[in-house]
């Protein structure tokens, strides 16, 4: 369980987590669809549309494995779109993490003392 369940903390105020600007963005399969060359990425402002180019190998993935993931990262001014697959007959097997008070890089957390003190 996470160390900030509300379940755990009911009289406590959580923690902020603040991300910082090169934090990566994971989308998943609603949130972000490739179809005939087109690319659809659901944002805060609405859902977006571009044209991609993609190879016919690289097409041909979006039909015959699973898109697993998709994450957005921030490189200085460029930005990175990367795609990962899992094959078809492969099962999709959920691991649940051990509990972890640490975070990535890019998460700062703010305790509520710190907070309430500023």
């Amino acid at each position: 369980m996470s160390p900030f369940s509300l379940n755990l903390n009911q009289d406590k105020p959580l923690p902020l987590l603040r991300f910082l600007p090169n934090s990566p963005v994971y989308f998943d399969r609603h949130t972000l669809s490739i179809k005939s060359r087109q690319l659809s990425m659901y944002t805060l402002n609405g859902r977006i549309k571009f044209e991609v180019a993609l190879t016919n190998d690289d097409a041909a993935l979006f039909t015959r494995q699973r898109l697993r993931e998709i994450v957005l990262n921030r490189f200085g001014d460029n930005f990175r779109l990367s795609f990962y697959f899992s094959p078809n007959e492969q099962p999709q097997i959920s691991h649940t993490a051990a509990p972890t008070d640490t975070f990535p890089d890019y998460v700062n957390v703010i305790s509520p003392e710190t907070i309430l003190s500023a």
